[in-house]
């Protein structure tokens, strides 16, 4: 058998809908980022 006993009892669990505001983290992060790297020196050097 390919599938062991615990993955096949996990598959048919249902998956709960992570929170919206978890997945939209990272973009804010990667904002964040960038405007410390490169938008604040830039205003600064003016």
């Amino acid at each position: 058998m390919l599938i062991s006993p615990a993955f096949a009892q996990d598959a048919g669990a249902a998956v709960a809908a992570p929170n919206p505001l978890i997945q939209f983290a990272p973009f804010v992060l990667v904002f964040i980022f960038f405007y410390f790297l490169i938008i604040r020196p830039q205003a600064a050097a003016r």
